[in-house]
């Protein structure tokens, strides 16, 4: 399986995401393929006892890309409010994927 947008969305804000056989320890695994899918570049790499935390670059925009193992989510998330319009672009090209 592949990334895909979650059927639910929590906010605008933010793009929550699925893969089927995502966890905690194979986050790091699965998610270049998310990176080399939008074409991003990963700045910084974070984690702790149950979160994995991103910075990417994403067309010259800074984007959270992070998974939380309590819940078995993860979401893209902009860096600055006024670079929401991005993930309205992210969602097309998964939608497209």
């Amino acid at each position: 399986m592949n990334w895909t947008l979650a059927t639910q969305q929590a906010t605008d804000n933010i793009l929550m995401l699925e893969h089927e056989a995502l966890n905690f320890e194979n986050f790091t695994t699965l998610a270049p393929t998310l990176v080399a899918l939008l074409a991003a570049r990963v700045c910084e790499k974070n984690w702790g006892a149950d979160r994995h935390a991103w910075v990417l670059e994403y067309q010259g925009i800074n984007l959270l890309f992070e998974f939380e193992d309590y819940t078995c989510s993860a979401w893209l998330a902009v860096a600055r409010e006024e670079d929401q319009g991005i993930l309205v672009e992210i969602a097309a090209k998964l939608v497209r994927s």
